[in-house]
């Protein structure tokens, strides 16, 4: 049995050494970036090339998902504002991609104002693109209590890194031009059916329960967790911090779940009802659509003048 481990171990060890080795190996930050050509249209290589291959500075910046890509017109509050503004927004959910999002933004660029985007209740799962943007502090030693994408995000960060390790010692990948758009606002002029809308109106009611705080505090921690290091971050730098609620059609439109905890790290910032609850702002059931963005945006640029 000895001898069996012994050899097990010599056999292992060149792997392990391997292993490390190619976690240690830089990869150059945009190839992360482009790594992601088939999600979310592309929009994380803009992302990576209007922070640090445009010469555009960057005053305001909004972090969320796809509801703020929607709502949120970067190009008209930059006119509006005499600032320049700029929509980050990236699809889908995940507390700790706003995080790496931030980082690279304050490292490019250092903007007087954040703004990230709430939604009714905190997302306690990890963002399905985190692995693949994230650096290797963050990819491998992540927040680590109540994570329930742990090794599932460790092992599509590692695959990543040798694909892009391969890709850079062979060359096997072209690079791709430089994205030169300055915003990032992608909005659409259709208008979602009435019935469809009130369906899921309908739906989001029967759903919706109020869990005891506890529950909600036990859901909440491993969101808040991230939070919490984009508040200390923020603060450290300097940067005014600004949360922006974006509920879905149907949904709570006063204010979301756990309004204190954004109100102990920010500002709030709480859209008139009437912009969510009108039918004729909406694309589809999450996202507003032109019509919505622009009535958000004007109501945005007075509050943030």
């Amino acid at each position: 049995m000895k001898r069996f481990l012994h050899r097990l171990g010599l056999f292992s060890l060149p792997l392990l050494v391997a292993a490390i080795g190619l976690l240690l190996l830089p990869v150059d930050r945009r190839q992360r970036y482009a790594y992601l050509k088939d999600d979310c249209f592309n929009h994380g290589l803009w992302i990576h090339d209007r922070l640090f291959r445009q010469e555009t500075p960057v005053d305001l910046a909004f972090l969320g998902s796809s509801r703020t890509l929607c709502a949120v017109n970067d190009e008209e509050l930059s006119k509006n504002l005499d600032q320049e503004v700029v929509n980050l927004g990236y699809c889908r959910l995940g507390r700790n991609l706003i995080y790496v999002l931030l980082q690279d933004l304050l490292e490019a660029r250092k903007p007087a104002r954040i703004v990230i985007e709430v939604r009714e209740n905190e997302d306690r799962y990890s963002h399905p693109v985190f692995p693949f943007l994230a650096n290797e502090k963050d990819a491998f030693l992540p927040v680590l209590l109540f994570n329930r994408d742990l090794f599932s995000d460790a092992y599509q960060a590692f695959r990543c890194k040798l694909q892009l390790s391969k890709d850079r010692i062979f060359q096997s990948a072209p690079q791709p031009e430089t994205r030169t758009a300055p915003y990032g606002f992608a909005s659409k002029r259709d208008t979602a059916q009435l019935q469809r809308l009130q369906a899921h109106q309908l739906e989001r009611r029967e759903r919706k329960k109020d869990l005891p705080s506890w529950q909600r505090d036990f859901y909440w921690r491993y969101p808040l967790r991230y939070l919490g290091k984009i508040g200390k971050t923020c603060r450290e730098q300097g940067v005014e911090l600004y949360f922006l609620y974006l509920p879905g059609y149907g949904s709570d439109p006063e204010r979301p779940t756990g309004y204190e905890h954004y109100r102990a790290m920010g500002q709030l910032l709480l859209p008139p009802p009437d912009i969510f609850a009108d039918p004729d702002h909406w694309f589809d059931e999450n996202h507003l659509n032109a019509a919505g963005a622009e009535a958000l945006t004007e109501w945005l640029e007075g509050r943030l003048r």
